[in-house]
Parts: structure tokens; sequence; C-alpha cells
């Protein structure tokens, strides 16, 4: 019985933030969904604004919780504040919008679209077809970062999942592709740049996709999705 009960003493001084959680795939789920679920696995709780919404898509290997949850919030321009102390060992974590600067065009100044990244093969392999007539932007960047692909081994070929991936909301106006890349560095770099989004990929190998704002001032009510070059905005 002591045994038991310091086991369960040392359990509970756990700070969630070290624990090793997994998201396997999730697509255009609600973003309070997902958080539902990170949450559940360590245990703890969190609040979270109504008029926070919108549908993302996820696929995370084993990590720590916090940079689990920190790539989720950053992919929806979200932070979050606890009543606790630093370690955030109590209490319950208040996800709340993060403040980044706007530009006079309506768009967020201090992203670079499309980060220049060393040669890899990932990126630099052949794209997969794309015929994106009024397709939303996540799913063409999902199309692409959560490929499923052909690899060896041994005298073998298997098919392995694709990659790491949190794809945020505000990418759902639908886009034209309507010129072809050869990598898939070009069609990431077109979408990207379509969708005006921010595309990143962390250390942990995790694709990090963020939008626009939702109703940027210079287009009030529309789509927050400017055109461009071998791409296309469908209204």
């Amino acid at each position: 019985m002591f045994l038991l009960l310091l086991v369960a003493l040392a359990s509970a001084q756990i700070d969630p933030q070290d624990q090793t959680v997994e998201l396997k795939e999730c697509r255009n789920v609600e973003v309070r969904e997902v958080l539902t679920r990170l949450f559940k696995l360590v245990g703890v709780a969190f609040s979270m604004d109504e008029s926070i919404k919108g549908r993302i898509s996820v696929r995370l290997p084993p990590m720590r919780f916090d940079t689990a949850l920190a790539l989720v919030l950053k992919s929806c321009d979200l932070s979050y504040r606890t009543g606790c102390d630093s370690t955030c060992k109590s209490g319950v974590y208040q996800i709340i919008r993060r403040e980044s600067p706007i530009g006079l065009d309506g768009y967020w100044t201090d992203r670079e679209a499309m980060p220049s990244y060393e040669p890899d093969d990932f990126l630099d392999g052949p794209a997969p077809r794309i015929e994106a007539l009024k397709t939303p932007a996540s799913e063409l960047f999902l199309k692409v970062l959560g490929e499923r692909r052909e690899t060896s081994l041994g005298n073998n070929r298997i098919m392995r999942l694709g990659g790491w991936y949190v794809i945020g909301f505000n990418l759902d106006a639908p886009v034209i592709i309507d010129n072809p890349a050869r990598t898939r560095r070009d069609l990431l770099t077109q979408i990207t740049r379509v969708a005006h989004a921010s595309l990143s990929k962390g250390a942990n190998g995790v694709w990090v996709v963020v939008g626009p704002p939702a109703k940027p001032t210079s287009d009030p009510g529309g789509s927050g999705i400017p055109a461009a070059a071998g791409a296309k905005l469908q209204r």
C-alpha cells in the first residue's frame, strides 16, 4: 500500500510539459477537438474562447507535450497563458489569440512565405500530380505534405506514411494551380504564395503551415488570399 502511494505521488508531480505525446493523423478536424485530444494525453485542463474556430490537419511523431502544443498553436496564430507558475505544474491553460503585426495591406508582416532550404530529398523529389480546380489550399498542402511515398527495404518496395505536419486554418478559399511544378519544392512555393501562407520546418522534422488573417483590411469580407504567378484565386 505504501509503495503504491509513493508511485501515485511521483506520478502526480510529473510536469505535463515533460511528458511524451503523439498525435496520430487528424484531417480537417476542429482545432478545439485537436487540443482536447492533446490535453487529455497529459491530463491537463484548458479553456478557449468560443470565437476561436477553424479546422486543421495534424500528424505528429512522439514528442514532448510542450513542443506539440507549440506547433499546433503556431499553425493557428494562437498562444496560451496559465494562472500557475512558470513550470505549469498546475492550473488551466488558457488558449488565446497571438498578437501579430499586420501591414497596411492587411497581411502579416512578420513572416517569410517560403524560406530557402538546402537540397532535400523530399523537397527536390517529383511533385505529385495536382489538378487544383477550386480546391482549398489546405487540401493541396495536405496532398503534398501527407503524401504516401514508396521506398525500398532490401529487395522489397513498400509504402510508408507521409511526413509530419500541422496545417492551420484560414486556408479554405479555393485556388487554381495552372502552372504544373516538377518538384515538391516548386509546388509548395506556388501553393504557399497563392494562399499567402507561411511554411516552415522545425528541427523535429514537422512542417507547419500558417494561414493568413481571416479578414484582411484591404479586402473586407473576402477570402484574404491574393493570387500569384502560376496560381489563381477562385472567388
